[in-house]
């Protein structure tokens, strides 16, 4: 018996009634790393031998593309605001982050945090929305 603190993908994916439904099947997910971890007897103390896992490997393009299939707006522009190369698009998704930690600043600077966040909202989803990756 393997003991691993990361999550179990495979698991949780198996373990729904309906494959389809897992956010990471529906963006086609199939990379996978082999995990080194300690092996633990049954009443959970280490062996002192380790046993090589399948993994899944999951990208921060896929973590994005899964908080905004999941609609976790808050999440995908934290994620997002964080990366270098955002195009035309880096002012709004920064901003939108900006604003939804801190809306109170915003709204003394004149400006609406909703409208900002929906602005970096709508730039995330032109930047790497369902459209961008099909083409």
């Amino acid at each position: 018996m393997a003991h691993d603190k990361t999550r179990n993908f495979e698991a949780e994916c198996a373990a729904q009634e309906d494959a389809t439904d897992c956010p990471l099947c529906k963006l086609g997910f199939k990379p996978k790393l082999m995990r080194q971890v300690a092996e633990v007897d049954t009443d959970g103390k280490p062996t002192g031998r380790y046993v090589m896992i399948e993994q899944k490997y999951i990208t921060a393009l896929a973590t994005l593309q899964t908080h905004m299939a999941a609609g976790a707006w808050h999440k995908a522009l934290a994620l997002a605001s964080g990366w270098h190369r955002l195009g035309e698009h880096k002012v709004a998704i920064q901003q939108a982050h900006a604003a939804h930690m801190n809306p109170n600043l915003y709204k003394q600077l004149g400006k609406d945090p909703v409208a900002l966040v929906a602005a970096g909202v709508a730039a995330l989803q032109a930047r790497y929305g369902e459209q961008r990756r099909n083409k």
